[in-house]
């Protein structure tokens, strides 16, 4: 109703239809931090919270999955053998899912929530899982020949004789993840951490480990020749019989054991650095300096000559005495 005397401007009038409009208009409050950090895919995930389908303890070894499964909840759902290829799982919780046997060749695991999740022998080859946290997860005997997993969270996985050839683990985090038996060959992991790991009779042969930490891990029988370990910290780890052949930027200091290759057989010295240019100096003190054998046993037998020689001259002094 028009204020007698009072003449509403243009602009006034837009002003007023503008408040008008906030009023009436649901807002779109974005996230506060707490409620993204819960978010599938972490803070800086790509999903909101209840976004995708809820499949929480779902069967679908029979049922079929429904369309679109980007962000959706999967939390123990049963997956064993089901065919996920090139499926879009991006920012999904799988947080203890069954996907034992599971085709997930080529698909999208971005950000998603895999912790303690099964995949032995699962397919993922070529898999996605860029920042995806897989803290306990099962990954025993898996085929991931070029899966990339450039700073995922593997803390505390199992990768037991699995197939990691040529895969990416940038800035992964492994730490007292088992490893054992896995094949590695050509794997990137350049600033993955391995501290306390578990890397026995791995073989990361041309492995890119440039910058990677390796700290109190067991790396005995492991295969590194040719990799390049060019800034790796090898503090209290374990290579009793890791092969370095060809490895370049080694080194060994603070490391414990008998590395394979660079070792003298009779007094079990480190070779130097001159006798095999491909390999750094190993620390000094890594392993004791042992006598060698040869040179005592001749300074024993020179002196047991002049020991002789002299006490047969002292009883043939003794005799010519007696005589005169």
């Amino acid at each position: 109703m028009p204020v007698p005397g009072v003449c509403a401007s243009p602009a006034t009038a837009v002003a007023a239809l503008a408040l008008v409009a906030a009023a009436v208009t649901p807002s779109c409050v974005p996230l506060p931090p707490a409620a993204a950090a819960g978010a599938p895919g972490g803070r800086d995930g790509p999903c909101r919270p209840g976004e995708g389908h809820d499949l929480r303890d779902g069967d679908f070894t029979r049922a079929p999955l429904p369309a679109g499964l980007r962000c959706a909840d999967l939390s123990r759902a049963v997956l064993s053998g089901v065919t996920l290829a090139h499926e879009d799982l991006t920012g999904a919780i799988l947080r203890g899912a069954d996907l034992r046997g599971s085709d997930l060749t080529g698909a999208s695991l971005r950000y998603a929530d895999l912790r303690a999740a099964d995949l032995t022998e699962a397919q993922l080859g070529e898999v996605r899982a860029d920042h995806a946290d897989l803290r306990g997860a099962y990954l025993a005997d898996a085929e991931a020949v070029q899966a990339r997993f450039p700073h995922a969270d593997l803390t505390g996985a199992k990768l037991v004789r699995a197939n990691l050839g040529q895969a990416d683990l940038t800035g992964a985090k492994l730490v007292g993840a088992n490893l054992e038996e896995s094949n590695a060959e050509q794997v990137a992991a350049v600033g993955a951490d391995f501290t306390r790991g578990r890397l026995g009779g791995t073989d990361l042969n041309q492995a890119g480990l440039g910058d990677a930490t390796f700290t109190g891990t067991d790396l005995t029988g492991a295969d590194l020749g040719q990799a390049d370990l060019r800034g790796a910290d090898f503090t209290g780890a374990v290579i009793e019989g890791t092969t370095f052949d060809q490895a370049r930027g080694v080194d060994l200091a603070g490391a414990r054991g008998f590395p394979a290759g660079l070792r003298d057989p009779w007094n079990r010295r480190p070779r130097s650095a001159a006798s095999n240019p491909q390999v750094g100096p190993p620390e000094t003190d890594l392993l004791p300096e042992r006598p060698a054998v040869g040179p005592v046993m001749v300074a024993f037998s020179a002196a047991g000559m002049i020991l002789l020689l002299a006490g047969w001259a002292v009883r043939t002094r003794w005799r010519r005495r007696r005589r005169g």
